[in-house]
């Protein structure tokens, strides 16, 4: 690179860059980069804290299933009787923040097992725990998990075809 801006390419065309539409951001024009940003969830459990109350009076059943560092918290359609139907409409969960993976390694002749962090520990699914997407943050997953939550309804209708019978 020459002091103008100029660089030499392989098609031996020189190209220029304007320099002076960049502007220097400085830190009072908002946050830095890098800098970290307050989560308004920590955990499951505080999930469960700030919205139970909402869920019950909307007509959801809930149920939690907590294990070591896995949890799920799934939402289910209750029927005219009361009784929870099995499966669940919408869910929000964690996996571990680790897994192992095991490789084969030519050089030694042995498995190697390495201990992995997960990118995206935070879930939402579906019914039959089909998982739709997966997040970084849990502030993410359940802003998801509440605007999927928005058009659904937790009362339970049965299909046209079993009405019949």
């Amino acid at each position: 690179m020459t002091d103008l801006g100029q660089s030499v390419s392989i098609h031996k065309r020189p190209k220029f860059f304007i320099i002076n539409k960049i502007s220097i951001a400085s830190s009072s024009d908002g946050p830095v980069w890098g800098t970290p940003v307050e989560q308004k969830y920590d955990s499951l459990n505080d999930i469960l804290n700030k919205h139970e109350e909402n869920f019950k009076n909307i007509g959801w059943h809930i149920e939690v299933d907590f294990y070591e560092k896995r949890g799920i918290i799934t939402l289910h359609k209750v029927r005219k009787n009361g009784i929870p139907l099995k499966k669940s409409e919408v869910g929000i969960g964690c996996i571990p923040d680790y897994f192992l993976k095991t490789t084969y390694e030519i050089k030694t002749n042995s498995y190697v097992v390495k201990k992995c962090k997960v990118k995206k520990p935070w879930y939402v699914c579906k019914e039959n725990f089909e998982i739709l997407d997966r997040f970084s943050t849990l502030d993410e997953a359940v802003e998801y998990f509440l605007t999927r939550l928005e058009g659904l309804d937790p009362k339970f209708t049965q299909s046209k075809r079993k009405q019949k019978d």
